[in-house]
């Protein structure tokens, strides 16, 4: 059974390069490809399922099985720390592209033998590995995520035996596909999942995609789950929006296509750096967002320079999403938000931020506010303990992350309402600073 995985969101990059606009799209489609899986591989109650996802993908193109060891190990170097809690799409992909893939044969560790911690951590690998790896480097691309959009990667990609990751939202009545065909979801409370999408099919006259999943072969049908188009529709909504989508690795004329993406991104970052810096002046612009007041914007700049550092590292990191925001409004503006021993409570941050003349209470999220989900307010049948804090950024929310206290992307503001809302039942408050 696939239950919450610590897939990431995935974080908008206009930068990213369509597949459908690079390599075209087919008019006419065969029935199937007539793919099978290389290996069905099983991920147990681990978080790697990015580096399943992307494993069994180079697998795919290279025709031989690689190993998901190292795609682990090699997220959590990209990463600064070992993925034990799942990472994003975008450290995968570039795991990937980065470092390549090594074929199983060569992995001295496999999670079945050495457990689930070490083959992780990437000190433990012998450098010379990385040698090997590098020979299956590969770029990847963008795929609409759409029934067809996804056919028409696989069909221009068959040449290169490429399928396509699915990095996006699990249903847990998936779960009960005994016959591999995922129903449509009805649940309010998916979590984020990461597979691939090797074919597709039609069973009794509907058309599927096909998706290899990391479960073991005793999940869906023989590994396979199926997806029907009104499924994709449904599950695929809004893809910017909920931070999920889909990736293709190529080689061939993929890989001759870097030289030209790196010439074309140095003139086009050149062009957007002087568009960027006239509009800045211009308009008080940053990075496309509108702001309400130049605090807003100030709190929320500040809260973009510290991604990724541990403002809060452990052991205060698993309560640490309030220490994290006061934090960050102490660099901005000198003080906190709510000093004192209290400042590692949402619920003392909340009636904080509800008294300060500093702070206005506003009825929709807005770029540089705070989104507050506090302890205690929730229902008494809530599921979840604790609540959580952030500042809401332009593609998601800037939070504390528990495991490791780094300020990361977390959340959408359609997760947090998935999440703290209506799963965990808690009120959520956003506050604009003036």
């Amino acid at each position: 059974m696939i239950q919450g995985k610590r897939l990431k969101p995935l974080s908008f990059d206009p930068r990213d390069f369509s597949h459908e606009k690079t390599f075209g799209t087919a008019a006419v489609l065969p029935e199937t490809l007539g793919r099978k899986p290389l290996a069905i591989h099983d991920q147990g109650t681990s978080d790697y399922c990015t580096a399943f996802a992307t494993s069994e993908a180079g697998g795919f193109l290279a025709g031989i099985d690689m190993s998901p060891e190292y795609q682990a190990a090699k997220e959590g170097e990209l990463a600064g720390n070992p993925i034990f809690n799942g990472t994003d799409p975008r450290t995968a992909l570039s795991a990937a592209s980065t470092y390549g893939f090594l074929p199983q044969t060569k992995s001295p560790y496999t999670f079945q033998k050495d457990g689930w911690q070490i083959p992780a951590e990437w000190q433990e690998w012998d450098a010379t590995l990385d040698q090997v790896a590098a020979q299956y480097k590969t770029p990847y691309y963008s795929v609409t995520p759409t029934f067809d959009g996804i056919k028409q990667a696989l069909y221009q990609a068959k040449d290169d035996n490429g399928v396509v990751m699915a990095f996006g939202f699990w249903y847990p009545e998936w779960n009960a596909a005994t016959d591999g065909i995922a129903p449509l979801p009805i649940s309010t409370q998916p979590f984020r999942h990461a597979y691939i999408f090797i074919d597709w099919k039609t069973i009794d006259g509907t058309e599927y995609l096909v998706a290899q999943l990391s479960q073991g072969p005793d999940f869906g049908d023989s590994g396979l789950i199926y997806f029907s188009r009104d499924v994709i529709a449904k599950a695929w909504a809004n893809p910017v929006w909920n931070g999920i989508g889909c990736y293709i690795f190529r080689k061939n004329q993929g890989q001759a296509n870097e030289a030209i993406e790196v010439s074309l991104y140095t003139q086009l970052v050149a062009v957007l750096a002087k568009i960027v810096a006239i509009l800045k002046q211009q308009k008080g612009m940053d990075d496309g967002i509108t702001f309400p007041n130049a605090n807003a914007q100030k709190l929320y700049e500040t809260a973009k320079a510290c991604l990724g550092q541990a403002i809060a590292p452990p052991p205060l990191a698993e309560f640490g999403c309030a220490i994290t925001v006061n934090r960050i409004h102490e660099k901005a503006f000198g003080k906190e938000i709510n000093p004192g021993p209290n400042d590692a409570s949402t619920y003392s941050l909340w009636k904080a931020l509800s008294n300060s003349p500093l702070f206005a209470r506003i009825d929709a999220p807005e770029p540089g506010c705070v989104i507050i989900s506090p302890t205690g307010l929730q229902a008494a049948s809530s599921p979840l303990q604790n609540g959580h804090t952030g500042i809401v950024g332009q593609y998601g929310i800037l939070s504390n992350q528990s495991s490791n206290g780094k300020l990361e992307e977390n959340y959408t503001i359609q997760s947090w309402q998935a999440h703290f809302v209506v799963y965990g039942q808690f009120p959520v408050y956003y506050f604009r600073r003036l």
